[in-house]
């Protein structure tokens, strides 16, 4: 286990550090992501960091108790550990019942903003459509 102290040098530096700074750092060392900070994923700009530190983190529910969080974490290690493992970046969430993949509000957003496909009706057609050649591609003949 890492803690923020590590990556400053000191509690005093790690505090208040802002997370497209300490991320980045984490990404590089391999490190996974343990946090109660649910709202990193609500705000662009910091969803971006973690998208590009490439992260795997669990995140403990906010107004969990001490003893609750050590219980989370002992119940979901070692899935934790496999995730981790696969070099992946993920969110999930600790539960009783296991890890439950998180899918961030800003991703969510972020998605939204893309051009949508006109479909035909089902999955497949529109997937369909998604391989036909566009107007003046290389690939129209």
């Amino acid at each position: 286990m890492h803690t923020p102290a590590e990556l400053f040098g000191s509690r005093d530096e790690a505090l208040g550090a802002a997370d497209e700074r300490w991320l980045p750092l984490v990404g590089q060392r391999g490190w996974l992501v343990i946090a109660c900070d649910i709202r990193i994923f609500e705000r662009p700009h910091e969803y971006e960091a973690y998208l590009k530190a490439k992260v795997a983190v669990f995140l403990l529910p906010g107004e969990s108790k001490v003893e609750e969080r050590k219980g989370l974490i002992a119940c979901n290690l070692s899935a934790m550990c496999s995730e981790a493992s696969q070099l992946r970046s993920g969110v999930w969430r600790l539960t009783a019942h296991g890890l439950d993949p998180y899918e961030a509000p800003a991703a969510k957003k972020k998605r939204a903003r893309r051009p949508k496909t006109i479909g035909c009706g089902s999955y497949r057609e529109t997937l369909q459509l998604d391989l036909l050649p566009r107007e003046g591609s290389q690939w129209q003949r």
